[in-house]
């Protein structure tokens, strides 16, 4: 990542002088740059460039960058791409710091347009020059006042503390238009060649006038860049809140992994985000009433206590209802604050959270709200008001005393006060002309509650500070096995963990009834019995599985069941076998699985084991490498981590043995990571304490094998390998 340092990016955000190459009034990308300046009142020298013209917009226009009376700082490039790059590299031969490029045609487009984008970049570089797009809407630094921007823009938005970062120019049209906060700026990045949102984010660490930061994600190039600006974000106490766009988990990677399906692309976002402390939302009204919230507090709360004050008993209960569905914390009050609240309330009524204030009075309700605040259990406190533009000027006139009363306790309170309307709807004017610029306004209650809690559960960054070397080495007969296309069967992917250093099950592979009958003898009964077969990835799908046989002629049963159902379901697979296998039982049934996940490489999956993977869903994810913290963390999100404590009375499980076998894991991405793309070790089984953990059933799927199916048999034809 090049460091965007205040400086570097100065020119950018605030040029002391612009041109506009391609200043044409036939092209608004030229006109409406100067439209929203004037409109916003930039006071630095606005330089229009055209070969012929002698005035653009009233403005002198000139003919060649040596014509202009200085060297802008920065230049909008009102230009078609076909005759972009002679005027960038003129620019930069002349100077000019930064750039932004409105067109498309670039690798957004074709072959022809890769290649292009790679020249503007290579033009960017030699002449060190900041670059915003292309395929963009441009920059529009409210503070400022420079509005580089493409396209028209409101002349009244609000200067705030909002840095609003998007790929998608329409994400910006979006979010400028809601009304709901104050922006330090708007940037819409496009492709994003040159500067790309970590610097953008680093940038804004660092500047005084930035109070958070809501980030419009397509993707993530550099997930190491991304990591270290959402870092220094966090250290500078400036929440970052970012809605991924695509989170489907089509194409994810070694889809017939049960890894691959349970932990999807956006799983291994979220688990990245969450290592980055960012918070994350789901859609765009998530993300304005987010940030509504969080740029409107006077501070971030310190503590997780939530106080909640309405003048409804209904509103009261819907409250707890939201508060735990959050996670959020609603304490009890301390005897002298209930005594406090009791006083100024009538007889009849009782001091609770959340409290019934059961007043329109704005003085008292100021009184009560500041009782709340005293409490040192609370360390929010949440307003509760229909409050919606749709009330009756009656109705608004009644309501905003208790708005008054409102805005006079959060001034006088150290704490932080959040306002909320019960529905989704805006509020009435009446009423929020007493709260604007003093208290946050949500619109819904669950709105409310979900935007708090993914503020006061926002996750804390995770810094993997002591990775030791890798126990597993590199052997040139797997590195070899692993080059060809055949898929691995369950027998050699056991083979491969084992030699590795995880624990399998003793196996005997048999081609005929009589030697399964023998195998049993070996291994000892019960036994558990599989098809052997590298073609099919998930062997219960085609009744390729028999467990629990405690006797011999169970045993001879099983073998000809298994391969008549295999056949039938699976008539393409290549059969070597039937496997018969010591049953171990005992334990807590646990997936851990490594798959990799562009643009993270690989990651590690662990959760709920066992054939009911999917239905559980259960994975917790995290990128590699970690540490024993990371893995700890990771392991405590899943439900199957309360099993491992020992539930209801059960053994405690060998939480370390696991935790060895998930670095185990981890070491085979670092050395054969070239080689392999997902690994499913499903289930292990986690035995009591002390008795380690065993690897029941494994699938690797390589980079080199031939596709398999999803679900059973074999191949895939071409078609539907390009589709997966």
């Amino acid at each position: 990542m090049n460091h965007a340092t205040p400086r570097r990016l100065s020119a950018l955000f605030s040029p002391a002088s612009v041109a506009i190459v391609g200043a044409s009034p036939t092209r608004t990308q030229g006109v409406n740059p100067v439209l929203n300046m004037r409109a916003y009142g930039y006071g630095g020298l606005v330089l229009p460039m055209h070969p012929t013209a002698k005035e653009f917009m009233g403005l002198p226009a000139y003919g060649s960058w040596d014509a202009m009376p200085v060297v802008p700082d920065c230049a909008l490039f009102a230009l078609g791409s076909d005759k972009l790059l002679p005027e960038l590299e003129a620019a930069g031969k002349r100077g000019v710091k930064a750039a932004v490029i409105f067109a498309s045609g670039f690798k957004e487009q074709d072959a022809e347009g890769v290649e292009r984008e790679r020249r503007l970049a290579d033009i960017a570089r030699r002449y060190g020059m900041v670059v915003c797009g292309p395929n963009c809407m441009g920059v529009a630094d409210l503070h400022s006042r420079f509005i580089g921007y493409s396209v028209p823009i409101h002349a009244d938005l609000s200067p705030g503390g909002v840095a609003v970062l998007s790929h998608s120019g329409s994400g910006c049209v979006a979010l400028s238009n809601t009304g709901r906060f104050g922006m330090r700026c708007i940037v819409s990045s496009g492709n994003s060649t040159v500067i790309d949102i970590p610097e953008y984010l680093e940038h804004f660490a660092q500047d005084e006038k930035t109070r958070m930061a809501a980030v419009l994600l397509e993707s993530i190039e550099d997930p190491a860049a991304f990591k270290e600006a959402a870092l220094r974000m966090h250290e500078a106490g400036k929440p970052v809140v970012v809605l991924k766009n695509g989170r489907s988990a089509k194409g994810a990677a070694a889809a017939a992994a049960h890894t691959g399906a349970v932990a999807g692309p956006y799983a291994a976002y979220k688990a990245f985000f969450d290592e980055c402390g960012v918070i994350t939302v789901n859609d765009l009204d998530e993300l304005v009433e987010t940030t509504a919230l969080i740029s409107g507090l006077k501070s971030l709360p310190s503590g997780g206590g939530v106080g909640v004050i309405s003048i409804s008993g209904g509103n009261v209960t819907m409250a707890c209802d939201l508060a735990e569905e959050m996670g959020l914390s609603l304490p009890s009050l301390q005897e002298k604050t209930r005594a406090d609240i009791e006083a100024n309330m009538p007889k009849f009524a009782f001091a609770s959270n959340p409290l019934d204030a059961r007043t329109l009075s704005s003085e008292v309700y100021e009184k009560l709200l500041l009782s709340l605040s005293r409490d040192p259990a609370i360390s929010v406190l949440m307003v509760a008001q229909d409050s919606s533009e749709t009330l009756t000027d009656a109705q608004a006139r009644t309501y905003a005393g208790v708005a008054r009363g409102v805005a006079r306790a959060a001034v006088a309170t150290h704490k932080p006060v959040i306002f909320y309307n019960n529905v989704a709807a805006p509020l009435h004017e009446e009423i929020e002309q007493h709260l604007r610029g003093v208290v946050p306004t949500v619109r819904g209650a669950r709105n409310a509650f979900l935007a708090l809690g993914k503020l006061m559960g926002r996750p804390v960054p995770v810094v993997t500070r002591s990775i030791r070397r890798p126990f597993v080495t590199r052997e040139a007969r797997w590195v070899q096995r692993f080059e060809r296309p055949e898929p691995l069967s369950e027998r050699e992917a056991k083979q491969f963990v084992a030699e590795c250093g995880i624990r399998v099950p003793r196996e005997v592979v048999a081609q005929t009834a009589e030697e399964a009958r023998r195998a049993a003898q070996q291994l000892g009964l019960p036994v558990v019995m599989k098809v052997e077969s590298g073609d099919i990835s998930h062997k219960t799908e085609v009744g390729g599985v028999r467990v629990n046989l405690r006797t011999l002629d169970e045993v001879e049963q099983a073998f000809n069941a298994i391969l008549k159902s295999v056949a039938a379901a699976a008539p393409t697979a290549q059969i070597h076998g039937v496997s018969v296998q010591e049953m171990v039982s005992g334990g807590v049934e646990v997936l851990v699985g490594m798959s990799r996940q562009m643009p993270f490489g690989h990651t590690l999956a662990v959760g709920w084991g066992g054939v009911q993977v999917e239905l559980m869903q259960d994975a917790s994810v995290m990128t590699l490498p970690f540490d024993g913290d990371k893995a700890m963390r990771a392991l405590g999100r899943t439900k199957v981590h309360v099993l491992l404590e020992g539930y209801r009375g059960s053994a405690r499980a060998d939480r370390d043995a696991l935790l060895a076998v998930m670095q185990v894991l981890c070491d085979v991405g670092s050395v054969y990571g070239d080689l392999i793309e997902a690994i499913d070790l499903n289930p292990v089984s986690v035995l009591p304490d002390g008795q380690g953990a065993m690897a029941l059933d494994a699938l690797i799927v390589t980079k080199h094998q031939r596709p398999l199916s999803p679900t059973t048999d074999g191949p895939v034809p071409a078609a539907e390998a390009a589709v997966a």
